[in-house]
């Protein structure tokens, strides 16, 4: 399994290699083997600038999905799930909202960028049920606990 990792961002301080842990257990777990995909990791102007140009939004978002399992040209590279965008600004304007660390924001948004990947969604209650178990699942492994 490749998880690139691109933090063109300098706001925020990350840990990398943490987050390449995450998404590579997150892969395992759901069994894709040889997967590759990409983390890239940005501000708020550059998440506006995406999500203003792919789906209509003129404001930034915290996690962005950009699957390349679907379409005409999904037979080209079997492996290649696609790449995730996360805006580390906003992420952490959320983990300080709800209380918890921009570390536990991170892990949440990228198994949540990679279920998108998988093909994974939340249109609808049940999906988002399904994908929110899906999220826990996958996450606990790496959330901090408060008192260790």
């Amino acid at each position: 399994m490749v998880l690139q990792i691109t933090n063109r961002q300098r706001k925020i301080r990350l840990d990398a290699k943490f987050l390449k842990k995450v998404g590579h257990a997150t892969l395992a777990t759901v069994g894709v083997e040889g997967a590759e995909c990409g983390l890239l990791v940005v501000g708020d102007r550059t998440m506006t600038r995406l999500n203003q140009r792919y789906r209509g939004m003129a404001h930034s978002t915290d996690v962005l999905s950009f699957p390349m399992r679907e379409g005409p040209f999904a037979s080209l590279s079997p492996n290649l799930l696609g790449d995730v965008v996360i805006s580390a600004e906003t992420a952490d304007r959320q983990a300080t909202a709800a209380g918890r660390s921009l570390r536990d924001e991170l892990v949440a948004l990228l198994i949540h960028g990679i279920l998108h990947l998988l093909g994974h969604d939340h249109q609808t209650p049940s999906e988002a049920k399904r994908m929110k178990r899906l999220e826990r699942q996958l996450g606990t492994p790496f959330i901090e606990r408060e008192g260790g």
